[in-house]
């Protein structure tokens, strides 16, 4: 995930992905730069959240093959 955020000096923007791994147009999770201190806490969500993810579409290969 950290490759893909863009710290800009208004803050930090996540992008969100679809299925495939392609960023949804006009679609991110913004965290202002007041709110920084927060971003290590939540970035440690997004990759869990993001490895759950991966790993459930791989299940959902697995089953589907």
């Amino acid at each position: 995930l950290s490759g893909h955020i863009d710290e800009g000096t208004t803050g930090i923007t996540v992008p969100v992905f679809d299925a495939g791994g392609a960023a949804i147009a006009g679609l991110g999770v913004v965290i202002d730069s007041e709110h920084r201190k927060g971003v290590p806490a939540i970035m440690r969500v997004l990759r869990t959240a993001s490895a759950r993810i991966t790993q459930d579409l791989a299940a959902d290969r697995r089953f589907a093959d």
